[in-house]
């Protein structure tokens, strides 16, 4: 769909999971397509169920583009402090792994 469409997608990503963050959580993008989240005072399967309604969010929620409908969507991976890791490198890695994982159970 080209960079232009890309940019508006990755805007309305991040629109969405930004208004379901709080205050003291950090949203980043990190590069292309992938952004990273530091929230604080929740655990693992809070994030799962959350980012799955974020999901479904997006889905009833379709961009339009030229005339058409564009359904955008996302891969995440978690990763929890101090549980799992103490650096930011280090959790950034297990994250990315996971993700990655997602993305390959979603394709099949």
């Amino acid at each position: 769909m080209g960079h232009l469409i890309g940019d508006k997608i990755i805007k309305k990503i991040a629109q969405v999971i930004r208004n379901s963050t709080r205050e003291s959580d950090i949203l980043a993008r990190i590069g292309g397509d992938e952004f990273v989240a530091i929230l604080f005072g929740s655990n693992k399967e809070y994030f799962k169920e959350k980012f799955q309604n974020l999901l479904k969010q997006l889905e009833n929620e379709p961009l339009s583009v030229a005339g058409e409908k564009v359904i955008c969507s996302f891969s995440y991976g978690i990763a929890s402090f101090p549980e799992e890791g103490m650096d930011l490198e280090e959790l950034i890695e297990i994250a990315d792994e996971r993700m990655y994982a997602f993305k390959n159970k979603v394709k099949c």
